[in-house]
Parts: structure tokens; C-alpha cells; sequence
């Protein structure tokens, strides 16, 4: 008999040297997100921070609305469920 395994809440892992903890805690509306980037230079910091929006908004946009903002094929459509770019 296989055991039923709790859900994952914390991630851990290295991303180009930083040091990137990623939290998943149960909300009344779902589930909140929060990431977390050590380690990051002060003269990287608002490129790892927009980097960092690159990878969460598209992901935002595919749990909440079903929506891929990867869309690079010009045969995918709206309709599809893709976003242009």
C-alpha cells in the first residue's frame, strides 16, 4: 500500500549564485506564493527582481486564468488560450 505523501510547501534551491526559497501557504482564496532570492548582489538587484516578475506573471496568468503568455506561435490564438507577445 502506498502512503498518501503531504503537499510540498517549501522549495530550495540556487539560481545564477543567489540562494531562492520559495514558500507555498494556504489562503482562503487559494494559495499565496512567496519567493524569496538571498545572496543577490546590490548591483544585481533590479535585474534579479525583474527577472524574477518574468518567470511569476506568466505563471500568475496560467494558474488563475488558464491564459500561456509563452506564446510565440503566431497559430496560437486567444481563443486557444494564448496571449500575443
Amino acid at each position: 500500500m502506498i502512503e498518501s505523501a503531504s503537499r510540498p510547501s517549501r522549495l530550495t534551491f540556487r539560481c545564477f549564485g543567489s540562494e531562492v526559497f520559495i514558500r507555498l501557504d494556504p489562503v482562503e482564496t487559494g494559495t499565496d506564493l512567496t519567493l524569496t532570492a538571498r545572496d543577490v548582489a546590490s548591483h544585481e538587484w533590479h535585474e534579479v527582481h525583474a527577472g524574477w516578475l518574468n518567470v511569476l506573471l506568466p505563471l500568475k496568468a496560467w494558474v488563475d486564468f488558464g491564459i500561456d503568455l509563452r506564446n510565440h506561435d503566431p497559430a496560437r490564438t486567444w481563443r486557444e488560450r494564448y496571449a500575443d507577445q
